[in-house]
């Protein structure tokens, strides 16, 4: 299924890995995984947070999950096994996961806390080639 014009004029744009990802609304095969997902990572966020331990890969690896549900609605033919091959850090998941909830119908109701991270990876300037 090939996305509408204007749904790509309107898509978020996501920096992962060097590359600028479209984001459009997303539909239902992806928000059905994306919305549990970002809601059991909101809780491990917390408990995180309480406990000042430390990301596991297991966390990482939701993340990223995530954020290629996500990805799928513009990119319909990207695996999980593809952008686990991209330089992608962990700040970048962070500023991501709020604009897939955004692409999901949240609003803009950010499913984690900004952090110092986030913030420093929203400033930072972009180098990189759009991915559609």
């Amino acid at each position: 299924m090939s996305l509408d014009p204007i749904e790509l004029a309107d898509a978020q744009r996501v920096e992962l890995g060097g590359k600028t990802w479209l984001l459009p609304s997303l539909v239902w095969k992806q928000i059905k995984v994306v919305i549990p997902g970002i809601d059991a990572f909101r809780a491990r966020y917390a408990e995180i947070m309480a406990s000042g331990s430390e990301y596991g890969e297991a966390d990482l690896d939701q993340m990223l999950r995530i954020v290629w549900a996500a990805l799928t609605r513009a990119r319909p033919d990207l695996t999980l096994a593809e952008l686990e091959e991209l330089p992608i850090s962990v700040s970048q998941l962070a500023v991501a996961i709020p604009l897939v909830a955004k692409a999901a119908g949240l609003g803009g109701k950010a499913p984690l806390p900004t952090t110092t991270a986030t913030k420093e990876a929203e400033a930072e300037p972009s180098h990189s080639t759009l991915t559609s």
